[in-house]
């Protein structure tokens, strides 16, 4: 709302914000990153995870794009 202020000298709040980014169907992200990232749990899978990857041959991988298919 202070970028939006100093660019147009108007003040807004952030209800009246989200109100009209709704009536346009524009939808926002609240947060930059889930929550579930700081968790111990997730962190150590993802490590997990990560460290499968590594022992993947990356010649072996096909990639399938289905953006055509109905």
């Amino acid at each position: 709302m202070q970028i939006f202020h100093n660019q147009t000298g108007v003040k807004v709040s952030v209800s009246t914000t989200y109100r009209f980014l709704k009536k346009l169907k524009i939808s926002i992200k609240k947060s930059l990153c889930a929550s579930e990232q700081e968790r111990e749990d997730i962190n150590k899978r993802g490590y997990e995870y990560r460290k499968w990857l590594d022992l993947i041959d990356i010649h072996n991988l096909v990639f399938v794009d289905e953006s055509g298919v109905n």
